[in-house]
């Protein structure tokens, strides 16, 4: 697996947030899709996030990997939040 470049950012902290958002990413594909989906580590031409595997599985660029992070953490967040909202409200008596 070869993981983000840190040259290519221009602070230390986008590297980070961007390699967390990639190996939630990364991790979320792995555990979801069973191993039928790729990370695709090919450089070459070309802006898709999708491509064919030439095993035949789908592949993932690196952008896409991120964003479902991303996805993934803000999620996480938005549910963990709901989740102290809802104990508060329990501890209060209101609900």
């Amino acid at each position: 697996m070869k993981l983000p470049n840190p040259n290519s950012f221009t602070s230390y902290g986008t590297y980070f947030f961007s390699l967390t958002c990639f190996l939630v990413g990364y991790a979320a594909i792995t555990v979801f899709s069973l191993g039928r989906i790729a990370y695709d580590e090919r450089e070459g031409p070309g802006l898709s996030p999708l491509s064919r595997m030439p095993d035949g599985r789908l592949g993932l660029s690196e952008s896409a990997i991120g964003w479902i992070g991303f996805v993934a953490l803000a999620l996480g967040a938005a549910a963990f939040l709901s989740l102290a909202y809802l104990w508060r409200q329990v501890q209060l008596g209101k609900l």
